[in-house]
């Protein structure tokens, strides 16, 4: 695939005749519809990403020369950050993955890690549904070769962080934003367990706030509100607590959705839409052991996310996570490992 489709660019040819360019651009006008989709202008702009191709090749750089070479087995550690970072300039059109992906083959060193940024950016954006099973109202582009495989490919690491598996999905699934647009499986589950008991629930502005009992995802999203992004392991369960801790499935996707296109580089795009359905609604993922509030959507845990990484090492960057989670009756990272520490030592007596 990637001898056929991976070429470098073609040679930019000038332009001999002349150009009738048109009015030019209102840009009052432009900025006039933002305002009328109601687009939150109040929100602060992170400095965390500077636009533009020169900085976005800087940044690129950094990660070949820096964390490349980590990046095949610790890309889900949110503490050791050695993730691209390039999505947002990636999102806005500011760089190709085709060009990341031409640069990275070049170097000819670190060969898992390049082979896993390949298969995150280039793979994965490939992979189209297959129409007998593609959620309803969509229609089969480039179908891959079997759906099991598709499957196999998507769920073989966590959350598809893609950008053209993403525009596809959006195109051909008018519904993307909406539980109608899950798989039959997947609704008719969520839809099951719509009124199973909640041990907690928040409103919108004690999400949005990060005012929740769970100092992890806490942290998350005061990172999501100021950078602009939050880890890309770390959203898949940002949002799949929302699912949980809210009235019913409708509801943790509306809510999921408004905080990632308020907050994110990539809000109100196919990837972010694509992103927060695959942790509430399963987009592009299979069914698993069935339980309650979940369904038989794939469910993370706060243990699960210990055992990948220090949670306290990361919550303790975000000065108020913690905090919070004390306010709203929860416990730190900490507690829970002195506790555990202490129970240990019970058991061994």
């Amino acid at each position: 695939m990637y001898s056929r489709y991976l070429k470098e660019f073609d040679a930019v040819e000038k332009n001999t005749e002349k150009c009738d360019l048109g009015p030019l651009t209102n840009w009052e006008e432009v900025l006039g519809s933002l305002d009328a989709k109601k687009v939150d202008m109040d929100v602060n702009v992170p400095n965390t990403f500077v636009p533009g191709k020169t900085a976005a090749m800087a940044a690129f750089q950094d990660f070949c020369d820096e964390k490349l070479k980590k990046y095949a087995d610790n890309r889900n550690d949110p503490n050791l950050d050695v993730q691209s970072g390039m999505a947002p300039w990636v999102r806005f059109g500011q760089v190709g993955f085709q060009r990341l992906a031409l640069d990275v083959k070049k170097l000819g060193k670190y060969s898992d890690g390049v082979a896993a940024f390949i298969e995150e950016g280039v793979v994965r954006r490939e992979v189209r549904h297959c129409e007998d099973e593609a959620p309803r109202g969509t229609k089969c582009h480039l179908v891959a070769p079997r759906y099991s495989e598709v499957h196999s490919k998507l769920t073989r690491r966590f959350a598809p962080r893609t950008t053209q598996l993403s525009d596809n999905f959006c195109f051909y699934n008018s519904n993307y934003d909406s539980l109608t647009g899950a798989a039959g499986w997947a609704q008719e589950s969520l839809q099951l367990h719509s009124t199973d008991a909640r041990e907690y629930t928040y409103t919108k502005e004690q999400f949005e706030k990060a005012l929740t009992h769970d100092d992890l995802w806490n942290a998350a999203q005061i990172q999501l509100v100021n950078e602009g992004k939050m880890h890309g392991f770390l959203r898949m369960y940002w949002a799949k607590k929302i699912l949980e801790w809210t009235t019913s499935p409708a509801q943790a996707l509306e809510w999921g959705l408004y905080l990632n296109d308020k907050f994110s580089f990539d809000g109100s795009c196919p990837n972010g839409y694509v992103g927060v359905g695959w942790s509430v609604m399963g987009v592009h993922d299979m069914g698993w052991k069935e339980r309650d509030v979940f369904g038989k959507i794939r469910f993370m845990n706060y243990n699960g996310c210990k055992r990948k990484f220090d949670i306290w090492d990361f919550v303790r960057k975000y000065p108020g996570a913690a905090e919070n989670a004390l306010k709203a009756g929860g416990e730190t990272a900490v507690q829970k490992k002195a506790k555990g520490s202490k129970n240990k030592k019970q058991k061994t007596r």
